[in-house]
């Protein structure tokens, strides 16, 4: 149930946001099955604002080199009165210490590169909060491997569009930020 309302409100976001398109609904769509079986029972009621606003700001970016404020601002929102509510009502305040913690750090990571280099983009950078409020809450191993394995898959994605697309010089990080996220999550053990 919980898998539908995503994928079906999901289409919803995209389309609100101006970017919609039978592929990027069906890659949504796709990412619903994958995101729900890879979160921790604890944090399934998650996995909503990720489909909804994490993964449409993941299309939109890959689409059109920009994550909407509108998207990132939503998705950290929601996703922080979720992770606070879960906190509390499972009797582990320390998941939402630990949430705000990844958030900040992937943030500061992501502004001082963007301050010093201009890369990622702002969009990025704005997203990056939200991310490490999601790992963090999985536990302390989580937001280190999310940052890890988002630029893991950012260089797998780079060298694949130097190889298929050798005239594109832009790379689209949100994908690689979420996918890693999730992987992170999936492959580390949730803390108590």
């Amino acid at each position: 149930m919980v898998a539908a309302f995503s994928g079906v409100a999901g289409i919803v976001v995209l389309r609100r946001v101006g970017v919609t398109s039978r592929r990027r609904e069906l890659a949504l769509i796709g990412a619903v099955p994958a995101i729900a079986g890879c979160s921790p029972p604890l944090l399934l009621p998650t996995a909503v604002p990720l489909v909804l606003f994490g993964v449409s700001a993941a299309i939109v970016d890959f689409a059109e080199y920009r994550v909407p404020n509108r998207l990132s601002a939503t998705f950290f929102v929601s996703l922080m009165a979720l992770i606070a509510c879960t906190a509390m009502f499972s009797g582990t305040p320390e998941m939402l210490l630990r949430g705000v913690v990844g958030g900040v750090a992937w943030a500061v990571l992501l502004l001082a590169s963007f301050v010093l280099s201009r890369h990622p983009g702002p969009g990025d950078v704005k997203l990056a909060p939200s991310l490490g409020l999601l790992a963090g809450a999985a536990g302390w191993p989580a937001i280190g491997a999310a940052i890890v394995f988002s630029y893991l898959i950012a260089g797998i994605q780079a060298l694949a569009i130097v190889v298929l697309r050798p005239e594109q010089r832009r790379i689209p990080l949100a994908p690689a930020m979420v996918g890693g996220t999730v992987l992170a999550i999936a492959l580390t053990p949730l803390a108590d």
